[in-house]
């Protein structure tokens, strides 16, 4: 191992959990000895000095990559922007329809009969605690080869690329955004509930009309959040072949083999998106929060 090689582990391994240690105990109230002062400031030093020499290295040691990389995009920017708004879409249909099916779920989860409460609670148990990978693999490898009874095996059971990944995006992701609107159902005052049953409402009025307004308002910060890890997860389609913006990089590497580049042209992008509905989600919790 080189004299650098050795620098960077020390650095990350010692330097940083060393001045992140010193800062909390220098939070901390009390007495502190002569050296304190002396040796806080020189490991702070240190630790700053590895943080400017990454960002050197990052902006002015790395022009040459982010020059390739800007060329990159100046290449093949149609491709990319194809496959980002594949991405877009396939995200925001996902979302869609998981809102519609995990209100259902939310609505079964939270319900006064036990069997319906079984059926919500298994569905959101079953797809939460299997990878989401898998369940793509299963609609589009597997469910064609999958023979019925009676049926045999239907020809709607062969499904596109396109196809497989919007459902199984939206399968997935509609036991997350079921969980997220059944903690708002269950932040809703049950006076709400006793109240408008007292004015002639009957349980599925009450539900629609009074509880799920109100449970959908607190719940918009976490499907802000369920959002955010949906555009992220919509990568994992272009193992089934879908050409969205993972696939459509990886393709453009394939003949170029500018690997390093294009996939952190990837990333950028996604970060484009993700970062806003970060600041969003923070944002709308705050916002809830003070509602409240």
């Amino acid at each position: 191992m080189g004299l650098q090689a050795l620098l960077i582990w020390g650095y990350l391994l010692l330097a940083l959990p060393l001045w992140a240690a010193l800062e909390v105990v220098e939070a901390r109230s009390g007495k502190r000895k002569e050296w304190w002062p002396l040796a806080i400031w020189a490991v702070r030093v240190v630790a700053l000095t590895g943080v400017a020499w990454v960002a050197w290295v990052v902006t002015y040691g790395g022009r040459d990559f982010w020059h390739d990389i800007w060329q990159q995009l100046k290449l093949h920017y149609p491709e990319l922007l194809r496959g980002y708004r594949m991405t877009i879409i396939l995200t925001l249909l996902s979302f869609v329809l998981s809102m519609m099916i995990g209100g259902v779920l939310a609505l079964l989860r939270t319900a006064d009969f036990r069997a319906l409460r079984f059926i919500g609670t298994a569905y959101v148990e079953w797809f939460r605690n299997t990878p989401l990978l898998v369940q793509l693999f299963f609609l589009f490898f597997a469910l064609p080869k999958l023979e019925l009874p009676v049926f045999g095996r239907p020809d709607w059971f062969l499904l596109s690329p396109f196809k497989a990944g919007l459902i199984g995006l939206t399968m997935y992701t509609a036991a997350y955004t079921a969980e997220a609107l059944r903690s708002g159902l269950l932040s809703i005052d049950k006076g709400q509930t006793e109240a408008a049953r007292s004015i002639g409402l009957n349980y599925v009025q009450t539900r629609f009309y009074v509880v799920a307004p109100q449970a959908l308002r607190v719940a918009v910060p976490l499907l802000t959040s369920i959002f955010s890890a949906l555009f992220r997860n919509s990568a994992l389609v272009s193992a089934i072949g879908v050409t969205e913006l993972l696939q459509t990089a990886d393709n453009i590497q394939q003949n170029n083999f500018q690997t390093f580049e294009l996939f952190t042209l990837a990333g950028v992008l996604y970060l484009s998106l993700t970062l806003p509905l970060a600041y969003a989600s923070n944002r709308l919790e705050r916002r809830v929060a003070r509602a409240r």
